[in-house]
């Protein structure tokens, strides 16, 4: 693999892990905001299933209502809405060409 390559690897990587949960934190703290109920459910799952304890892998499988706000927020303000795709052969999708990518 060519060290360009390598390194656009690495960096897709590091972008698409850092900043698409630094998005969906933020949107997931500014809805809890404009939802001080829902905010309040949160906090007292939190609670319950945490006792003031760090959350742990086992522990996440039961906090089911944090799920759901998550998924919600990510619904409404997906952290990853495009992808970009390279045609990697000539391919027509609905009545349109797309022509092979050209090596860079």
């Amino acid at each position: 693999m060519p060290d360009k390559h390598l390194r656009d690897q690495v960096m897709t990587i590091f972008l698409a892990g850092h900043e698409t949960t630094a998005n969906t934190l933020a949107w997931t703290w500014y809805l809890l905001s404009q939802h001080p109920e829902v905010e309040r459910k949160f906090h007292e799952e939190l609670e319950s299933v945490l006792h003031g304890a760090d959350p742990t892998p086992d522990s996440l499988n039961d906090l089911k209502y944090t799920y759901c706000i998550v998924q919600e927020a990510m619904r409404l303000y997906p952290a990853a809405w495009s992808i970009g795709r390279i045609a990697i052969e000539d391919v027509e999708i609905g009545g349109h060409t797309f022509k092979k990518a050209s090596p860079s």
